[in-house]
């Protein structure tokens, strides 16, 4: 199963990503199942380097480790300072960021972003991942959804994997060449990137436009997996106040509205239990198939 991962400095030492320093076009030259890194050879390497200074260098970095039970170990680094996480699936390094929430210009500061691209998985599908993981994280931090590079990442411009995924779901980037997403550029290019169907869609942004729940607080739930897709789907097409199941809005005190969250919440359970049962009864049995599921609750196999 792939999973996110601070990346520490123990982790940095024992990981991959360093051989590229040397090698850049390793990880590309293993053959059509090996993944191959979405950026070229001078974009890595500042990348690489740059994971290195803000893990082991860097005067603010934070001193946790996995493990660490006492001291600055065991202190999950704050909103603020720069975090480096790292997606991995088992000894293969899927992805990396570099991050912080800034609390002046109320948005989030994108320092690395090193994606990589399995055959097996589809065009883009492990930079769509890490650009719903930066938007939770946006989310989470309590900032905007507006996104600003640092001169280290790209050159300082939006990396060309997101670019491209933003014209694919057509959502247009005007100062992606400036290293900045807007706001309103960032919510809705989550909102698409979630891929929703086009009627659960149109029901979250009646939803957003209403001022009752907003559609990044739902793709939020989702890419967090404290809601299931299919759960959130059954709420969104058959609750009659889905704001109140997802967004966690009655309370005992509340009677019949309460009631009515409740047994839609219990639907939603329901529709997922239903659907992880017909997904087993249908997957093909292929024993040579590792399979993993991704933020958004698909089953995606390597």
């Amino acid at each position: 199963m792939a999973h996110w991962r601070l990346f520490t400095n123990k982790d940095f030492q024992y990981s991959r990503i360093a051989q590229l320093l040397d090698d850049p076009a390793s990880e590309q030259d293993g053959g059509d199942t090996s993944p191959r890194v979405l950026a070229d050879q001078q974009e890595i390497r500042t990348a690489v380097r740059q994971v290195e200074y803000r893990i082991t260098k860097d005067g603010k970095r934070t001193r946790f480790e996995h493990g660490g039970k006492t001291g600055l170990a065991s202190k999950i680094p704050r909103a603020h300072i720069w975090r480096t996480y790292r997606l991995s699936l088992g000894e293969s390094l899927l992805g990396v960021l570099s991050i912080k929430a800034s609390e002046a210009f109320n948005l989030i500061e994108l320092d690395v972003f090193l994606a990589t691209e399995f055959p097996q998985l589809g065009s883009l599908e492990i930079a769509r991942q890490m650009v719903l993981f930066l938007f939770a994280d946006a989310v989470r931090c309590g900032t905007s959804l507006a996104i600003r590079t640092t001169k280290y990442c790209c050159g300082g411009r939006i990396p060309a994997c997101i670019q491209e995924l933003a014209a694919a779901n057509g959502v247009r980037l005007a100062h992606a060449d400036a290293g900045a997403i807007s706001p309103e550029e960032g919510k809705e290019l989550f909102l698409k990137l979630s891929r929703f169907p086009p009627s659960v869609e149109k029901r979250i942004r009646e939803i957003d436009n209403r001022g009752l729940l907003s559609s990044a607080r739902i793709c939020y739930l989702m890419a967090k997996q404290i809601w299931t897709r299919q759960e959130i789907e059954c709420v969104l097409t058959h609750a009659p106040y889905p704001e109140l199941v997802l967004g966690n809005k009655t309370g005992p005190n509340q009677g019949l509205l309460y009631s009515q969250a409740l047994f839609d919440a219990r639907c939603g359970v329901l529709a997922d239990r239903l659907h992880k049962v017909a997904s087993r009864r249908e997957a093909p049995t292929n024993p040579q198939q590792n399979r993993y599921v991704e933020n958004g609750g698909e089953e995606l196999s390597v």
